[in-house]
């Protein structure tokens, strides 16, 4: 979704603060506010904003422009759209389907699990009192180490995804969020990747000048079940 239709205020007088520091802001500046709130969605200043705009008086052309935005709307061909979870390892933009992200939680300890695969296996991590498996998406797709360690942040993540009835959790060093897609905007990979990390990627997608690896989740979860074996 175009960042500029989130909640835009302007005409209220409202610094909207979410277009700026926040999770759909363009600058490495981000609000104090997400780490305890994790997404603007959950901060009660976007929930009094969003109050403001839909108590304020209708415009008189209101009608029309939604009646002709809606009929532009028909005219466009979505059969094809996808849509992907965004999220950064290391200095990496990544991307797994939506449809396999079942949560983002704040970042947790991870319990280590001796004599197993340190390479693949995080350890366990306590997600709302159920212990799931952590992996490292950078270990198992060939991210170079020093791409993967960096010191802890405000941005950090743990997302958890699922796949079937098998679920896993990784860290993430930052969140984009969801983007819609043709399968159209996928280029191929460039030929300077090599080895893991292009067996595991589908293609290139470019949003806002950032390249976003989009990763093959069949591939990814066939790798951790094998390595936790």
């Amino acid at each position: 979704m175009n960042q500029e239709k989130h909640l835009q205020a302007d005409s209220l007088d409202m610094d909207n603060c979410w277009n700026k520091i926040g999770v759909w802001g363009q600058t490495d500046s981000r609000c104090r506010r997400l780490e305890e709130f994790i997404h603007c969605h959950n901060c009660p200043v976007y929930s009094r904003a969003a109050r403001r705009l839909l108590d304020r008086m209708v415009p008189e052309t209101y009608v029309q422009e939604n009646t002709d935005l809606l009929a532009e709307f028909k005219k466009i061909d979505i059969s094809g759209a996808k849509s992907a979870f965004v999220f950064r390892i290391g200095k990496e933009w990544l991307a797994f389907p939506s449809s396999i992200i079942r949560e983002i939680t704040a970042r947790s300890r991870i319990h280590k699990v001796p004599h197993r695969n340190a390479s693949l296996l995080k350890g366990l991590v306590n997600i709302r009192g159920k212990l799931e498996i952590c992996v490292s998406v950078g270990m198992i797709i060939g991210i170079q180490p020093s791409c993967t360690t960096e010191a802890s942040s405000n941005h950090e993540r743990l997302v958890t995804i699922q796949k079937d009835d098998y679920c896993v959790a990784f860290p993430a060093s930052e969140i984009r969020g969801v983007v819609h897609y043709s399968p159209d905007d996928i280029s191929p990979p460039p030929a300077s990747i090599t080895g893991s990390e292009n067996a595991y990627s589908k293609g290139i997608l470019r949003i806002n000048d950032i390249e976003i690896g989009m990763l093959d989740e069949e591939l990814f979860f066939d790798t951790v079940r094998k390595g936790l074996i």
